[in-house]
């Protein structure tokens, strides 16, 4: 995704992504048949080297499910073809951040309708249908006014709202307990750990370059730091704070790939007991 902001009107029409062309298709003649965004074999058309026979991807195993059982959610999907067998799918370098960024917009997409659907009261049912279009900046084509309906933002997780959030959860904390014990960063030192660079060498297509492995790299740097906590921190002997009270993390991920964990911590011992 690009780093720069786009006017507010192409995030606003792009929350009905299902209506937007993703591209074209060359028919006949030249003729250019329009590929839309919820086209259901639009996975398999944009990877055509996971799906030579278009077959297995995740439209297809809805399709041919048992329409009485039910069905595998998009996320579900996901994580099954990262973990499973076929390394194809971790190994694409494209693949993983195409489907993460439309399960963002397929879980965007159902909670702010769900939310639409509880605020959808008497402000807004008297408004005629023309009340509810405006003419676009760009084209003179009417368009649904989102300042009237519910606006969706492009991201969750990768937009100014989610990290507001966070930012709101944190100082709510700080107010509730005061100031954190400590403050920790942590951040990966992938060049020279031995373990993960066997586990590259021993896996998949064998690259030990772990900018090309971010599936076994960000996975061993989530085992390696639950093991951190769970038998240093959490021993009250070795870590020299006693026990943790409470803690707030983040994890980000700098521009090399790498993982760069920020934490803060609020501990039985105070600052002045874990100096001495």
């Amino acid at each position: 995704m690009p780093s720069y902001d786009f006017p507010d009107e192409i995030h606003n029409e792009d929350s009905h992504y299902s209506r937007l062309a993703i591209g074209f298709f060359h028919g006949e003649n030249e003729r250019q048949i329009p590929l839309r965004f919820n086209d259901p074999e639009l996975e398999a058309i944009l990877f055509p080297d996971l799906f030579p026979d278009g077959r297995g991807f995740y439209g297809d195993i809805c399709n041919r499910s048992n329409s009485s059982a039910k069905p595998m959610t998009y996320g579900k999907y996901i994580k099954s073809q990262l973990m499973g067998y076929d390394s194809r799918f971790r190994l694409h370098p494209v693949w993983m951040m195409w489907s993460y960024m439309q399960l963002e917009k397929l879980r965007n997409f159902q909670n702010t309708a769900r939310i639409y659907r509880q605020l959808n009261n008497s402000t807004h049912s008297s408004l005629s249908a023309t009340q509810w279009l405006r003419k676009s900046h760009y084209t003179k084509e009417m368009i649904v006014d989102e300042q009237r309906s519910m606006p969706l933002p492009t991201f969750i997780r990768t937009g100014d709202s989610y990290f507001k959030e966070k930012e709101h959860h944190l100082n709510t904390m700080v107010k509730a307990k005061g100031l954190p014990t400590l403050f920790i960063t942590l951040t990966m030192a992938e060049h020279k750990w031995i373990h993960l660079t066997e586990i590259l060498r021993n896996t998949d297509n064998n690259d030990t370059i772990p900018t090309n492995r971010p599936y076994h790299v960000s996975m061993y740097f989530i085992q390696r730091y639950r093991s951190l906590k769970k038998r240093l921190w959490n021993n009250e002997h070795l870590s020299g704070w006693k026990s943790i009270r409470d803690f707030f993390e983040r994890i980000e991920f700098q521009n090399r790939g790498a993982a760069h964990l920020h934490i803060v911590l609020w501990t039985e011992a105070t600052i002045e007991e874990i100096i001495a």
